[in-house]
Protein backbone atom coordinates (compact mmCIF):
# COMPACT_ATOMS: atom_id res chain seq x y z
CA UNK A 1 0.00 0.00 0.00
CA UNK A 2 2.84 2.28 1.32
CA UNK A 3 4.79 1.80 -2.03
CA UNK A 4 1.64 1.80 -4.35
CA UNK A 5 0.33 5.20 -2.98
CA UNK A 6 4.29 6.90 -2.82
CA UNK A 7 3.26 9.31 -4.81
CA UNK A 8 0.84 11.65 -2.29
CA UNK A 9 3.42 11.95 0.12
CA UNK A 10 6.94 13.71 0.23
CA UNK A 11 9.35 10.61 0.76
CA UNK A 12 13.25 10.18 -0.13
CA UNK A 13 13.99 7.37 -2.81
CA UNK A 14 15.05 5.67 0.37
CA UNK A 15 11.68 5.52 1.32
CA UNK A 16 10.67 3.17 -1.53
CA UNK A 17 13.75 1.13 -0.71
CA UNK A 18 13.34 0.24 2.73
CA UNK A 19 9.62 -0.32 2.02
CA UNK A 20 10.15 -3.22 -0.24
CA UNK A 21 12.69 -4.38 1.87
CA UNK A 22 9.80 -4.27 4.40
CA UNK A 23 7.89 -5.87 1.60
CA UNK A 24 9.75 -9.10 0.90
CA UNK A 25 10.59 -9.89 4.12
CA UNK A 26 7.15 -9.99 5.34
CA UNK A 27 6.50 -12.05 2.68
CA UNK A 28 8.96 -14.42 3.72
CA UNK A 29 7.54 -14.72 7.65
CA UNK A 30 4.29 -15.28 5.69
CA UNK A 31 6.12 -18.32 3.94
CA UNK A 32 4.40 -17.13 0.30
CA UNK A 33 8.04 -17.69 -1.00
CA UNK A 34 8.15 -21.27 0.41
CA UNK A 35 6.14 -24.72 -0.80
CA UNK A 36 2.78 -24.65 0.86
CA UNK A 37 3.90 -28.42 2.27
CA UNK A 38 7.76 -28.01 3.17
CA UNK A 39 8.85 -31.50 3.87
CA UNK A 40 9.28 -31.73 7.78
CA UNK A 41 11.25 -28.45 9.02
CA UNK A 42 10.27 -28.80 12.59
CA UNK A 43 11.62 -24.96 12.93
CA UNK A 44 8.61 -23.81 10.77
CA UNK A 45 5.55 -25.64 13.02
CA UNK A 46 2.63 -27.51 11.31
CA UNK A 47 1.21 -26.63 8.13
CA UNK A 48 -2.10 -25.09 8.55
CA UNK A 49 -4.68 -26.25 5.76
CA UNK A 50 -7.27 -24.21 6.90
CA UNK A 51 -5.30 -20.95 6.15
CA UNK A 52 -4.71 -22.76 2.70
CA UNK A 53 -7.73 -21.07 0.82
CA UNK A 54 -6.51 -17.20 2.10
CA UNK A 55 -3.11 -18.21 1.02
CA UNK A 56 -4.45 -19.44 -2.38
CA UNK A 57 -6.36 -15.98 -2.93
CA UNK A 58 -4.96 -13.04 -1.46
CA UNK A 59 -1.35 -14.54 -0.66
CA UNK A 60 -0.84 -15.21 -4.19
CA UNK A 61 -1.95 -11.59 -5.08
CA UNK A 62 0.42 -10.32 -2.33
CA UNK A 63 3.59 -12.08 -3.78
CA UNK A 64 3.12 -10.99 -7.11
CA UNK A 65 2.36 -7.51 -6.18
CA UNK A 66 5.42 -7.45 -4.05
CA UNK A 67 7.29 -8.86 -7.16
CA UNK A 68 6.12 -6.68 -9.16
CA UNK A 69 7.09 -3.60 -7.19
CA UNK A 70 9.94 -4.15 -6.08
CA UNK A 71 11.38 -5.30 -10.14
CA UNK A 72 10.10 -1.70 -10.97
CA UNK A 73 12.22 0.29 -7.48
CA UNK A 74 15.29 -2.05 -8.45
CA UNK A 75 15.09 -0.86 -11.74
CA UNK A 76 14.82 2.67 -11.12
CA UNK A 77 17.46 2.52 -8.17
CA UNK A 78 19.76 -0.65 -8.67
CA UNK A 79 18.75 -2.26 -5.55
CA UNK A 80 18.68 -5.87 -4.46
CA UNK A 81 16.87 -7.57 -7.38
CA UNK A 82 13.71 -10.36 -6.08
CA UNK A 83 14.11 -13.17 -8.24
CA UNK A 84 11.14 -14.80 -9.58
CA UNK A 85 10.50 -17.80 -7.92
CA UNK A 86 8.55 -21.54 -8.31
CA UNK A 87 5.62 -19.84 -6.14
CA UNK A 88 5.36 -17.07 -8.45
CA UNK A 89 4.69 -19.32 -10.91
CA UNK A 90 2.38 -21.21 -9.18
CA UNK A 91 0.28 -18.19 -8.04
CA UNK A 92 -0.07 -16.89 -11.61
CA UNK A 93 -1.34 -20.32 -12.27
CA UNK A 94 -4.04 -20.30 -9.76
CA UNK A 95 -4.91 -16.68 -10.09
CA UNK A 96 -5.42 -17.58 -14.01
CA UNK A 97 -7.30 -20.64 -12.93
CA UNK A 98 -9.83 -18.89 -10.19
CA UNK A 99 -10.73 -16.06 -12.48
CA UNK A 100 -12.02 -14.37 -9.69
CA UNK A 101 -11.78 -10.61 -10.96
CA UNK A 102 -10.29 -8.79 -13.88
CA UNK A 103 -7.86 -6.85 -11.25
CA UNK A 104 -6.30 -10.61 -11.29
CA UNK A 105 -5.69 -11.15 -15.17
CA UNK A 106 -3.50 -7.75 -14.63
CA UNK A 107 -1.71 -8.55 -11.60
CA UNK A 108 -0.55 -11.87 -13.57
CA UNK A 109 0.52 -9.64 -16.59
CA UNK A 110 2.39 -7.32 -14.52
CA UNK A 111 4.63 -9.84 -12.88
CA UNK A 112 5.31 -11.45 -16.24
CA UNK A 113 6.61 -8.51 -17.00
CA UNK A 114 8.51 -7.59 -14.49
CA UNK A 115 9.94 -11.00 -14.64
CA UNK A 116 11.16 -10.44 -18.17
CA UNK A 117 12.62 -7.29 -16.82
CA UNK A 118 14.05 -8.58 -14.10
CA UNK A 119 15.68 -11.41 -16.53
CA UNK A 120 17.55 -8.61 -18.31
CA UNK A 121 18.63 -6.72 -15.38
CA UNK A 122 20.32 -9.72 -14.19
CA UNK A 123 22.41 -10.21 -17.38
CA UNK A 124 23.00 -5.73 -16.91
CA UNK A 125 24.44 -6.02 -13.36
CA UNK A 126 26.41 -9.86 -14.28
CA UNK A 127 27.68 -8.30 -17.17
CA UNK A 128 28.80 -4.81 -15.12
CA UNK A 129 30.68 -7.22 -12.32
CA UNK A 130 32.15 -10.01 -15.03
CA UNK A 131 34.42 -8.03 -18.07
CA UNK A 132 34.02 -11.45 -19.84
CA UNK A 133 30.35 -12.08 -20.04
CA UNK A 134 30.39 -8.41 -20.54
CA UNK A 135 31.45 -9.47 -23.91
CA UNK A 136 28.24 -11.10 -25.05
CA UNK A 137 25.82 -9.18 -23.11
CA UNK A 138 24.06 -8.18 -26.16
CA UNK A 139 23.59 -11.81 -27.09
CA UNK A 140 20.93 -11.60 -24.43
CA UNK A 141 18.58 -9.15 -25.95
CA UNK A 142 16.68 -11.30 -29.30
CA UNK A 143 15.70 -13.85 -26.49
CA UNK A 144 14.27 -11.57 -24.50
CA UNK A 145 12.79 -9.64 -27.17
CA UNK A 146 11.32 -12.86 -28.65
CA UNK A 147 10.05 -13.60 -24.71
CA UNK A 148 8.82 -10.24 -24.79
CA UNK A 149 6.44 -10.56 -27.89
CA UNK A 150 5.37 -13.66 -27.07
CA UNK A 151 4.36 -12.50 -23.54
CA UNK A 152 2.18 -9.22 -25.00
CA UNK A 153 0.89 -11.09 -28.00
CA UNK A 154 -0.89 -13.68 -25.02
CA UNK A 155 -2.81 -10.44 -23.81
CA UNK A 156 -6.15 -9.22 -24.55
CA UNK A 157 -6.51 -5.97 -26.13
CA UNK A 158 -8.20 -4.64 -22.61
CA UNK A 159 -4.94 -5.97 -21.02
CA UNK A 160 -2.91 -4.63 -23.45
CA UNK A 161 -4.20 -1.12 -23.03
CA UNK A 162 -4.01 -1.22 -18.96
CA UNK A 163 -1.94 1.78 -18.17
CA UNK A 164 -0.20 -0.11 -15.60
CA UNK A 165 0.77 -2.86 -18.32
CA UNK A 166 1.53 -0.12 -20.61
CA UNK A 167 4.17 0.77 -18.10
CA UNK A 168 5.16 -2.28 -16.91
CA UNK A 169 5.72 -3.07 -20.79
CA UNK A 170 8.08 0.28 -21.27
CA UNK A 171 10.37 -1.18 -18.18
CA UNK A 172 10.59 -4.41 -19.61
CA UNK A 173 11.89 -2.90 -23.11
CA UNK A 174 14.08 -0.03 -21.48
CA UNK A 175 15.51 -2.96 -19.84
CA UNK A 176 16.35 -4.95 -22.64
CA UNK A 177 17.50 -2.59 -24.78
CA UNK A 178 19.73 -0.66 -22.23
CA UNK A 179 21.91 -3.55 -22.68
CA UNK A 180 23.12 -2.33 -25.74
CA UNK A 181 24.70 0.54 -23.27
CA UNK A 182 27.05 -2.50 -22.88
CA UNK A 183 30.48 -2.30 -24.13
CA UNK A 184 34.15 -2.99 -23.03
CA UNK A 185 36.58 -0.01 -23.01
CA UNK A 186 39.43 -2.55 -24.71
CA UNK A 187 38.23 -5.84 -26.33
CA UNK A 188 39.66 -9.09 -24.29
CA UNK A 189 40.19 -10.67 -27.39
CA UNK A 190 41.45 -9.59 -31.02
CA UNK A 191 38.39 -8.08 -32.86
CA UNK A 192 38.34 -11.06 -35.72
CA UNK A 193 37.84 -13.54 -33.14
CA UNK A 194 35.58 -11.32 -30.89
CA UNK A 195 32.32 -13.43 -31.36
CA UNK A 196 30.66 -10.21 -29.56
CA UNK A 197 32.03 -8.31 -32.72
CA UNK A 198 29.57 -10.19 -34.90
CA UNK A 199 26.55 -8.11 -32.91
CA UNK A 200 28.35 -5.14 -33.47
CA UNK A 201 26.26 -3.96 -36.45
CA UNK A 202 23.43 -4.62 -34.33
CA UNK A 203 24.10 -2.09 -31.52
CA UNK A 204 23.09 1.19 -33.43
CA UNK A 205 19.78 -0.78 -34.23
CA UNK A 206 19.44 -1.90 -30.83
CA UNK A 207 20.02 1.70 -29.21
CA UNK A 208 17.64 3.15 -31.34
CA UNK A 209 15.29 1.40 -29.82
CA UNK A 210 16.04 1.82 -26.85
CA UNK A 211 15.65 5.75 -27.90
CA UNK A 212 12.20 5.18 -29.38
CA UNK A 213 11.01 3.14 -26.23
CA UNK A 214 11.97 6.04 -23.76
CA UNK A 215 10.19 8.59 -26.42
CA UNK A 216 7.05 6.56 -26.63
CA UNK A 217 6.90 6.28 -22.32
CA UNK A 218 7.57 10.18 -21.86
CA UNK A 219 4.73 11.04 -24.54
CA UNK A 220 2.55 8.52 -23.14
CA UNK A 221 3.34 9.99 -19.60
CA UNK A 222 2.77 13.77 -20.79
CA UNK A 223 -0.48 12.59 -22.41
CA UNK A 224 -1.90 11.56 -19.54
CA UNK A 225 -3.54 13.32 -15.82
CA UNK A 226 -0.80 13.03 -13.33
CA UNK A 227 -3.38 12.40 -10.74
CA UNK A 228 -3.92 9.18 -12.68
CA UNK A 229 -0.67 8.44 -12.72
CA UNK A 230 0.29 4.53 -11.17
CA UNK A 231 3.62 4.17 -9.46
CA UNK A 232 5.20 2.02 -12.17
CA UNK A 233 4.89 5.12 -14.44
CA UNK A 234 6.15 7.07 -11.73
CA UNK A 235 9.52 5.13 -11.59
CA UNK A 236 9.74 4.41 -15.23
CA UNK A 237 9.46 7.99 -16.89
CA UNK A 238 12.17 9.97 -14.75
CA UNK A 239 14.64 6.21 -15.84
CA UNK A 240 13.31 6.84 -19.35
CA UNK A 241 14.81 10.94 -19.51
CA UNK A 242 18.15 9.35 -17.41
CA UNK A 243 18.25 6.95 -20.48
CA UNK A 244 17.94 9.35 -23.31
CA UNK A 245 20.28 11.81 -21.47
CA UNK A 246 23.28 8.47 -21.18
CA UNK A 247 22.45 8.31 -25.28
CA UNK A 248 22.85 11.91 -26.05
CA UNK A 249 25.97 11.84 -24.38
CA UNK A 250 27.30 8.49 -25.83
CA UNK A 251 30.47 8.60 -27.92
CA UNK A 252 32.72 6.57 -30.05
CA UNK A 253 30.06 4.35 -31.35
CA UNK A 254 30.40 3.86 -34.58
CA UNK A 255 27.19 4.04 -36.59
CA UNK A 256 25.96 6.04 -33.32
CA UNK A 257 25.28 10.30 -33.92
CA UNK A 258 24.09 11.40 -29.87
CA UNK A 259 22.42 14.35 -31.81
CA UNK A 260 19.51 11.70 -32.50
CA UNK A 261 18.43 11.60 -29.15
CA UNK A 262 18.73 14.98 -28.17
CA UNK A 263 16.34 15.70 -31.80
CA UNK A 264 13.98 12.61 -30.76
CA UNK A 265 13.65 13.55 -27.14
CA UNK A 266 14.00 17.23 -25.02
CA UNK A 267 14.49 16.25 -21.24
CA UNK A 268 14.81 19.58 -20.33
CA UNK A 269 10.72 20.24 -22.43
CA UNK A 270 9.33 16.55 -20.72
CA UNK A 271 10.55 18.14 -18.01
CA UNK A 272 8.92 21.59 -18.05
CA UNK A 273 5.47 19.42 -19.48
CA UNK A 274 5.32 17.29 -16.46
CA UNK A 275 5.88 20.83 -14.32
CA UNK A 276 2.61 22.09 -15.87
CA UNK A 277 0.53 19.08 -15.66
CA UNK A 278 1.51 19.22 -11.82
CA UNK A 279 0.39 22.67 -11.62
CA UNK A 280 -3.02 21.69 -13.42
CA UNK A 281 -3.19 18.74 -11.02
CA UNK A 282 -2.37 21.11 -8.17
CA UNK A 283 -4.81 23.72 -9.36
CA UNK A 284 -8.10 21.30 -9.28
CA UNK A 285 -7.09 19.62 -5.88
CA UNK A 286 -7.10 23.33 -4.69
CA UNK A 287 -10.27 23.91 -6.05
CA UNK A 288 -11.41 20.84 -4.18
CA UNK A 289 -10.03 20.96 -1.15
CA UNK A 290 -8.64 24.69 -0.51
CA UNK A 291 -5.33 23.44 -0.37
CA UNK A 292 -2.13 22.88 -2.17
CA UNK A 293 -1.56 19.59 -2.59
CA UNK A 294 2.23 17.97 -3.24
CA UNK A 295 1.92 18.29 -6.88
CA UNK A 296 2.53 21.84 -6.53
CA UNK A 297 5.59 21.46 -4.56
CA UNK A 298 6.91 19.18 -7.61
CA UNK A 299 5.85 21.45 -10.10
CA UNK A 300 8.33 23.97 -8.70
CA UNK A 301 10.91 21.63 -7.85
CA UNK A 302 10.79 20.00 -11.30
CA UNK A 303 11.00 24.00 -13.23
CA UNK A 304 14.34 24.68 -10.98
CA UNK A 305 16.34 21.08 -11.88
CA UNK A 306 14.94 21.38 -15.28
CA UNK A 307 17.91 23.15 -16.64
CA UNK A 308 20.50 20.39 -15.00
CA UNK A 309 19.30 18.07 -17.34
CA UNK A 310 20.42 20.08 -20.41
CA UNK A 311 22.79 17.99 -22.92
CA UNK A 312 26.30 19.97 -22.66
CA UNK A 313 27.46 21.68 -25.52
CA UNK A 314 30.71 20.83 -27.04
CA UNK A 315 32.58 23.71 -25.76
CA UNK A 316 31.15 23.04 -22.18
CA UNK A 317 32.28 19.72 -22.62
CA UNK A 318 36.05 20.59 -23.20
CA UNK A 319 36.26 22.80 -20.39
CA UNK A 320 34.65 20.26 -17.95
CA UNK A 321 36.92 17.69 -19.48
CA UNK A 322 36.21 13.88 -19.72
CA UNK A 323 34.62 12.57 -16.26
CA UNK A 324 33.86 9.03 -17.18
CA UNK A 325 36.56 6.54 -15.75
CA UNK A 326 37.81 4.23 -17.56
CA UNK A 327 35.31 0.98 -16.89
CA UNK A 328 32.38 -0.96 -18.79
CA UNK A 329 30.31 1.72 -20.43
CA UNK A 330 33.08 4.52 -19.84
CA UNK A 331 31.88 5.50 -23.37
CA UNK A 332 29.01 7.16 -21.53
CA UNK A 333 30.85 10.61 -20.48
CA UNK A 334 28.64 13.46 -19.44
CA UNK A 335 28.49 15.20 -15.56
CA UNK A 336 25.41 13.29 -13.66
CA UNK A 337 26.06 15.26 -10.20
CA UNK A 338 23.71 18.01 -11.18
CA UNK A 339 21.25 15.36 -11.95
CA UNK A 340 20.04 14.84 -8.75
CA UNK A 341 16.80 15.99 -7.90
CA UNK A 342 15.42 17.40 -4.25
CA UNK A 343 14.59 15.01 -1.32
CA UNK A 344 10.81 16.78 -0.65
CA UNK A 345 8.57 16.32 -3.12
CA UNK A 346 6.24 14.01 -5.21
CA UNK A 347 8.71 12.94 -7.64
CA UNK A 348 11.97 12.79 -5.87
CA UNK A 349 12.01 9.60 -5.38
CA UNK A 350 12.10 7.87 -8.99
CA UNK A 351 13.78 11.02 -9.89
CA UNK A 352 16.44 11.41 -7.37
CA UNK A 353 19.49 9.19 -8.54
Amino acid sequence: MCIGWSKYFAHRKQFLGSTCGLARTLISDLRLDKPKDPSGCPSLGPYDKGTEEVRATEGNRALLTVFALCANVSKTFGYDLMLWLPQCEEACDQLNKSNECEGDTVLVSIARLARIAVRAMEVYRRASEDSSFAQHATMAIEPLKLALHNLRTSFSHEIQQHRTVIASTFTAEVAIYELALLQSPTPLVPPLSNPHSLFASRRVEYLLACLQTCKACCDYTLAGDVRDISVTSMLIFPYCLKTVYKLAVLKDVSGWDPTIATATVDTVRCLEQIAVIAENANAKYKEETGEDSVFGEAAVMLRATAPNWRVPTVEQEQTVGDVSAPAWNCDIGGDFSLMDFANDFWLSGPMNF
